[in-house]
């Protein structure tokens, strides 16, 4: 990224977040507006984009998105499959969701399946999802 990208008010307020979280002293105004922060989060992930992939003509919405909103790199410790050496997106993905390394049973990187809505218009449920909770009990990692 360059440092002409909009957004560092935002990345302040994430470092202050962080830091509060952490009891290390912050400025009041600052602690003021992370604590005052409300609203919805939206995690973006693109499995293998990287920082140079992003260009103002080439992507202008993910320029507009990276310049506009909150932004981070991430490398997820995942658990892989036993017959590859890097993360699938799958297992990324729990990765980040139960805050511990996890991963998905079997070979390969099978397609994460399509959430199936309930009869709730807000919440849908996961197929296969006791299985990949009962993956996760035999990977040590204690990912919930």
């Amino acid at each position: 990224m360059t440092s002409g990208l909009p957004g560092a008010g935002r990345v302040w307020l994430v470092v202050a977040g962080v830091l509060a979280l952490l009891g290390v002293a912050v400025p009041g105004p600052a602690l003021a507006a992370v604590q005052g922060a409300q609203g919805r989060v939206a995690v973006v992930g693109v499995p293998g984009l990287e920082w140079s992939d992003l260009d103002a003509s080439r992507t202008p919405n993910l320029w507009k998105l990276a310049g506009q909103g909150g932004t981070a790199s991430l490398s997820t410790r995942a658990v892989p499959p036993p017959d590859r050496g890097v993360t699938c997106p799958a297992a990324g993905w729990l990765t980040v969701s139960a805050g511990q390394r996890a991963g998905t049973p079997g070979r390969g990187c099978p397609e994460p399946p399509a959430p199936r809505p309930t009869g709730d218009a807000r919440s849908a449920t996961v197929p296969g999802w006791a299985e990949l909770v009962d993956h996760q009990t035999g990977t040590g990692y204690d990912a919930r």
